[in-house]
């Protein structure tokens, strides 16, 4: 997500959350060793899916960077493969997500997220003023037509 950031639909959240999951033992995906396991004991209808309670909150896990058209996602992604080009980096939104005097209190793409949620709820705010606005021009255009036709 670092490398390619506008390659990658949903932020470091949607993976932490995932990996915390994977542990959690609420949701049914991750339990027992086998797709045949996981029939015979019936887990899909004995638990909950985590595919379904990420969808339901997907807004969460946007990545507000994310770019369909953009020239990183056409195709296959071709990292290095030579071992001197190898860059290993210690992930501090997984690892050290407890810390919080390791870490920003505030992510880049946290602080995206809010700033497009504010953008959103101002431009519906800006509508919303534009319609009274409207309505009000449109019965003062009526008054005054009215006043001027009805007085003798």
């Amino acid at each position: 997500m670092e490398q390619f950031p506008c390659a990658f639909e949903f932020n470091e959240r949607f993976l932490i959350h995932i990996q915390h999951h994977i542990y959690s033992c609420q949701f049914g995906n991750f339990l027992c060793n086998s797709q045949k396991e996981r029939q015979e004991l019936k887990i899909q209808e004995r638990t909950y899916s985590l595919w379904a309670h990420l969808w339901k909150n997907r807004a969460d896990y946007m990545n507000p960077l994310f770019r369909a058209d953009h020239s990183q996602t056409r195709g296959t992604l071709r990292l290095p493969t030579t071992p001197c080009n190898f860059m290993y980096k210690f992930w501090n939104g997984m690892y050290n997500r407890f810390e919080k005097g390791l870490q920003p209190r505030q992510s880049v793409t946290d602080y995206l997220m809010a700033v497009k949620e504010e953008t959103q709820q101002l431009e519906e705010e800006l509508e919303a003023l534009e319609e009274v606005r409207y309505a009000h021009s449109r019965s003062s255009t009526f008054c005054a037509y009215f006043l001027t036709t009805t007085v003798p």
